[in-house]
């Protein structure tokens, strides 16, 4: 079963436990600190929708046929004649690599030929779900890959009701049954029969209401309700046996705390990795951030520094340059004045002195 592997990761984590959280015994059986044992939900406080209470009872088989009778009976207002039940079902993805399902109840309706015609999934579902139309394209998806050998017709394919049972109301329009059909959208009068129906029962909805449906709702959320009807009186003094019976109880909380250490070890993981992969962008950030201020600043002092380099540079060069034409123009004028050309020669070459 699911839930014993739940027991093995818990067993496997609690090597890596501080003894304040958890010791082991001779036995090796793990127990909880007092921390997490407070923090787990009592058994006696479950109701039906709850997982572990739901699969628990069906485990017994003569219970598991009663409680599947009294969900389709009051659904879908029959109850197929020839039936086998499975409980905790697990389909694996069509690789290693794409996601399974697990099913609470599968239901197989078999015709006189022994084939079966219909199949009916039943799904409590106690926490609040937010992608039921997408999880439950998903469930008959993979349901049907399973459903059709090679080589066989699609006719051959059987019909599939899923039952989703939820205490509370997924649409918001106060309704206690919700149906889902495919449908041709531009005339609804034209029937596509591909043999999947969907419904969708909001549990909320039928608080303080009358009925068999109803009454079967409340019972779902609220186990020990009490002046229940005979049918579900059967199946509450079940559970009232499950919730008194000392290695159900042992078993549940091995469980409960399995999942405790499990969602904390990735917790713990998560958080980690966030923690790295925010100093890392953090770090690609500010050494990005750093290079561009740098790069910045380099350039304005630089720009600044070539400026004073240059307009000394070039204040020399200018300089000189004017030296020279003021030292050739006077040169000329000599020449015109008509002083010997040798010696304005020889004054040019005379090297420049400061006093």
């Amino acid at each position: 079963m699911l839930y014993f592997l739940f027991v093995l990761l818990y067993i496997i984590y609690s090597i890596g436990i501080s003894g304040k959280d958890l010791t082991i015994t001779n036995q090796n059986f793990p127990i909880m600190s007092d921390d997490v044992r407070r923090s787990i939900r009592p058994l006696s406080d479950l109701n039906l929708i709850d997982n572990f209470l739901f699969s628990t009872l069906i485990e017994n088989p003569e219970i598991a046929v009663k409680l599947v009778k009294i969900i389709l009976k009051r659904t879908l207002g029959y109850i197929p004649k020839n039936i086998s039940i499975e409980s905790q079902k697990h389909y694996n993805g069509i690789d290693t690599n794409t996601h399974g399902i697990h099913i609470d109840v599968l239901v197989k309706d078999y015709d006189d030929n022994d084939d079966v015609k219909a199949i009916y999934d039943i799904e409590p579902n106690a926490y609040r779900e937010k992608n039921i139309p997408k999880r439950n394209r998903f469930y008959n998806a993979l349901i049907d890959t399973k459903l059709l050998s090679s080589g066989d017709n699609y006719s051959a394919l059987p019909d599939l009701i899923t039952i989703w049972i939820l205490p509370y109301d997924p649409f918001g329009k106060r309704e206690m049954i919700y149906t889902i059909k495919n449908i041709v959208a531009e005339n609804p009068d034209i029937v596509y029969n591909d043999g999947i129906k969907t419904i969708i029962l909001n549990a909320s909805a039928a608080i303080d209401k009358d009925g068999a449906l109803e009454d079967l709702l409340n019972f779902m959320i609220n186990s020990d309700i009490k002046d229940t009807d005979s049918e579900l009186a059967e199946i509450q003094a079940a559970i009232h046996s499950i919730k008194g019976n000392p290695e159900v109880g042992e078993n549940y909380m091995s469980i409960q705390s399995a999942m405790y250490y499990e969602k904390k070890m990735s917790f713990d993981e998560g958080e980690e990795s966030g923690f790295q992969k925010g100093e890392k962008s953090g770090f690609q950030k500010g050494e990005e951030s750093g290079f561009q201020k740098g790069e910045k600043s380099g350039f304005q002092k630089g720009e600044e520094s070539g400026f004073l380099k240059g307009e000394k540079s070039g204040f020399q060069k200018g300089e000189q340059s004017g030296f020279k034409k003021g030292e050739d123009n006077l040169a000329k004028n000599l020449l015109e004045l008509g002083v010997d050309k040798e010696l304005v020669e020889k004054a040019k070459s005379t090297p420049n002195t400061k006093e």
